[in-house]
């Protein structure tokens, strides 16, 4: 394990994609504008040691008139949040919050996040690394650019290490290479960043230990067809402006809005502020966050409500609602803000909606299910 250590501690955080975008009024998601045959719907998880494994094929509707679960926010304001600090990591950007992950790493469920080691020259070599995470026995999830080079090759070599801390590889995980990847086709055939996701499925034994590998990590359930205005949990390994790559980063944000980026593909990306880009890319977006300990903090923008029960399929385990795609900037220059009619935040995160209607064979979950016919 020591030279694999040594080889991957040389990884360098992979850049997403950076979306520059003309001046527009942003929208909010709402309940009302799904269709009839797209209900909001979610797969549970597994936590090791919970009883038997679902399949992660079962899943099941949010009926329209169970509206409790669309939690509603505030109305957005019209201007930007927050201003460029001196350290890009002194923050917030109110009214969003972003710490250092301190604890347990090999906890469920931050034990289905990892590190994600590629080969992006075609040399053998992992030379750079994204985050993913765990959604059944052998398959991750992550961004369609941590694969391939949208319409251009593929990457390999993927390995992936869940847990991963400063000291690099956790010895109680160990590492799990990969047996095949999809990504979207819209992402494979234009590069289409409402369509930037993928998945791996992972060999069935790993470098440590000779079991699948969620297995040892558990997973977390999956969730689609959501309005975008839901608090969320995000979460990743980014190596940009003085992160060090190698601690688990988590946010938390109570404005949203949504784009959509490539028009006519009938899909959305969804935002909120974040400073977390190079390495965080694939990193796991979660609905409905709880914790018995309560040490979440409560993402919510009505006190009288708990977020952890009415804004997402349900508290237990996390449901994978997204994963980080790109940075979204500002007209035609990433070097400034989002203007008063061009987004929220002085640094913005963009993630594909996770989406699932008879009529597109290329969303979330027919990519998911890709993967997990062949686990």
């Amino acid at each position: 394990m020591d030279s694999l250590n040594a080889e991957l501690q040389g990884a360098q955080p992979l850049t997403p994609p950076e979306v520059e975008m003309p001046l527009m009024i942003f929208e909010r998601g709402e309940w009302d504008e799904h269709p009839e045959d797209a209900l909001p719907g979610y797969a549970p998880g597994w936590q090791p040691g919970a009883g038997p494994m679902p399949d992660p094929r079962d899943s099941f509707s949010v009926d329209r008139d169970q509206r409790f679960f669309a939690m509603a926010t505030e109305d957005l304001p019209s201007s930007t949040f927050g201003s460029a600090p001196s350290n890009p990591r002194d923050g917030p950007y109110p009214p969003y919050q972003r710490w250092t992950w301190f604890g347990r790493y090999l906890t469920y469920p931050i034990s289905t996040i990892g590190r994600l080691f590629i080969d992006t020259n075609g040399d053998g070599r992992r030379n750079a690394s994204c985050t993913a995470s765990v959604i059944s026995e052998r398959t991750i999830a992550t961004a369609g650019h941590c694969l391939k080079n949208g319409p251009g090759r593929w990457y390999s070599g993927f390995l992936f290490c869940p847990s991963y801390n400063a000291s690099g590889i956790n010895p109680a995980r160990g590492c799990w290479e990969w047996s095949d990847a999809f990504v979207s086709p819209g992402w494979a055939s234009a590069g289409e960043i409402d369509r930037d996701f993928g998945c791996i499925v992972t060999s069935p034994i790993g470098t440590e230990f000779n079991a699948t590998l969620g297995s040892q990590t558990g997973w977390t359930g999956r969730a689609w067809n959501w309005p975008s205005r839901q608090p969320t949990f995000v979460f990743g390994y980014p190596g940009n402006d003085g992160f060090p790559g190698y601690h688990i980063i988590a946010g938390s944000s109570v404005e949203w809005y949504e784009v959509n980026v490539t028009p006519g593909d009938g899909q959305v990306s969804k935002y909120i502020g974040g400073d977390q880009h190079s390495g965080n890319s694939g990193g796991p977006w979660w609905l409905s966050l709880a914790h018995r300990e309560a040490e979440w903090p409560a993402v919510d923008s009505d006190p009288d409500t708990d977020p952890f029960q009415v804004n997402s399929p349900g508290a237990g385990f996390p449901y994978l609602n997204g994963v980080y795609s790109h940075k979204r900037c500002a007209g035609r220059s990433c070097g400034s803000p989002p203007g008063a009619n061009n987004g929220l935040f002085w640094n913005e995160m963009g993630a594909a909606q996770f989406r699932s209607t008879p009529e597109d064979p290329g969303e979330s979950e027919d990519v998911f299910s890709s993967c997990f016919d062949l686990e």
